[in-house]
């Protein structure tokens, strides 16, 4: 009860609006591309890998968003597997 009282306290809220969930989305992309990725793309890019990663992202942010909507209006554990499932079933 404590824990809660210090939440509301502190006046957040538990909510994810679509900004929020595109954000995690691309966080999520961005980071797992940059940790595996790296090493082979400055291999290929050499001294560009800034303007690589930026042009990538561009049609990334395309992809993500659908994902990022669905999840804000149907909030759902393993969206990204779920949708197409309810989609397509």
């Amino acid at each position: 009860m404590e824990k809660e009282a210090g939440v509301a306290e502190l006046g957040l809220k538990r909510e994810l609006g679509l900004t929020d969930a595109v954000s995690i989305e691309i966080g999520a992309m961005v980071g797992a591309g940059s940790f595996a990725l790296t090493g082979m793309a400055i291999g290929i890019s050499g001294s560009a890998i800034p303007i690589a990663f930026i042009v990538a992202a561009l049609p990334m942010i395309f992809a993500v968003l659908p994902l990022g909507m669905m999840g804000s209006a149907l909030p759902t554990v393993g969206g990204s597997f779920r949708y197409p499932s309810r989609i397509f079933s």
